[in-house]
């Protein structure tokens, strides 16, 4: 894959979680873009354990923690606003996808997954738009290797 610019990325919702985390699932899925958000940050993370052995110290890794980060505009009347702002208020599943284009389109790469929000931080700064930080940690179906068929 050649060096894209941050801005051709993209995000989708589904406020429908997805029940199959295939390629071909996950294209033929309804989703919709969200278009007032910022600074998208797909982290994956492993915890590392060391165990003292007689022979040595032994590394492992435990299974990885994957979560989205991003900004949205504060907008009551945005739909994807809304969802989020359901989602974690009633502590729901909601499915997200953060492509390097169009969800659909053959080629696309990208990490896909429902979420639970963690966290929906609303930022009002003394001049400027007021957004909201949010923290959306993968619940299921997770397919953080995603390439459109």
């Amino acid at each position: 894959m050649s060096k894209l610019d941050g801005s051709l990325f993209k995000l989708f919702y589904n406020s429908t979680p997805i029940t199959d985390a295939s390629d071909a699932a996950i294209a033929a899925a309804s989703w919709t873009e969200a278009v007032d958000v910022a600074s998208v940050t797909r982290n994956s993370d492993r915890a590392q354990n060391d165990f003292n052995a007689r022979s040595g110290v032994i590394t492992t890794t435990g299974p990885a923690k994957r979560t989205l980060s991003f900004e949205i505009a504060y907008d009551t009347t945005d739909a994807f606003y809304t969802a989020l702002e359901t989602a974690h208020d009633t502590n729901a599943a909601i499915a997200l996808a953060a492509c390097d284009a169009a969800i659909a389109t053959t080629g696309t790469q990208g990490s896909v997954a429902n979420f639970l929000i963690s966290g929906f931080t609303l930022t009002e700064p003394d001049s400027g738009p007021a957004t909201v930080s949010v923290e959306a940690a993968l619940t299921s179906f997770g397919n953080w290797g995603y390439v459109a068929p």
